[in-house]
């Protein structure tokens, strides 16, 4: 069984509280009495669930409220989870000299794919994986993204060395309020992008891959977010300026998912 988002909490009294003490009636006043943090200092509270969800603690801020979603997902099929471990721990290789982040381009293109950004000599990547990549949007909420990786050497952020965010899709691509989110933090020197992953199928694969092994790394990706713009097989995906941002929401989600479905059927087609 996979571990939670938010593996155990910590109460102004010092305690330390876990997620299955929140089936014990007595326990459950304890922590309803106090107030509890987790492991960021971000302010928790208990949710008791019953019947095959598990209890759980969730943060009050939180955009979303996927805590017990996302663990479900992870039991029930490791694909997403495995990705995400491999790649933030590919990144994290302490061999690392360099990160490259390149975009598929659009079938009938003179190459395959071309580079959007390289890290720069003196930058050294720091990567992290859920729960520790939460980023704030505003005082009241965050986002969590899947892997995000960070320039150590130096605070700030620019064009050159811009924070790195790795979604990882199996079949959930972020809800409209995360993806408006992460279309805020493009426009403030931030690269998201969009691995899609299927079950049965290589972490590489027709719609994105990620070479690890070598000091230099690569990730190469067919959809990402820069500028507060979309991107899809390297073209800037436009969108009707009539389309309300929900609609314009639902359009860039099913061009992507549509995008990577095909991909992932012509590969599949190929192999048998």
């Amino acid at each position: 069984m996979r571990q939670l988002k938010i593996p155990q909490a910590w109460g102004s009294t010092g305690k330390t509280f876990y997620p299955i003490e929140i089936e014990q009636p007595d326990r459950l006043a304890t922590m309803q009495s106090q107030t509890l943090w987790d492991a960021d200092f971000q302010e928790v509270f208990p949710v008791h669930c019953k019947g095959k969800k598990r209890s759980h603690f969730k943060a009050k801020n939180e955009l979303l409220d996927a805590d017990i979603e996302s663990a479900e997902r992870a039991d029930n099929d490791p694909t997403h989870n495995d990705a995400v471990d491999s790649i933030q721990q590919g990144l994290t290789s302490p061999k690392a000299q360099s990160i490259e982040v390149l975009i598929k381009c659009k079938p009938g293109s003179k190459s395959s794919s071309r580079s959007v950004w390289k890290s720069h000599p003196s930058s050294h990547y720091h990567w992290f994986k859920e729960p520790a990549t939460r980023l704030d949007i505003d005082p009241a909420h965050f986002v969590q993204p899947d892997v995000v990786g960070t320039d150590s050497t130096r605070m700030s952020r620019s064009k050159k060395n811009p924070c790195i965010v790795i979604e990882v899709v199996r079949t959930h691509w972020p809800e409209s309020e995360t993806f408006k989110s992460l279309e805020q933090l493009s426009r403030m020197n931030t690269l998201i992008l969009f691995y899609f992953v299927k079950k049965n199928l290589h972490r590489n694969s027709f719609v994105n891959k990620a070479n690890l092994a070598s000091a230099q790394k690569a990730i190469t990706v067919s959809s990402y977010l820069h500028n507060g713009i979309f991107y899809l097989n390297g073209c800037a995906v436009e969108t009707d300026p009539k389309l309300t941002m929900d609609e314009r929401y639902i359009f860039i989600k099913n061009a992507a998912v549509a995008d990577a479905e095909k991909k992932f059927k012509d590969q599949i087609k190929k192999k048998t």
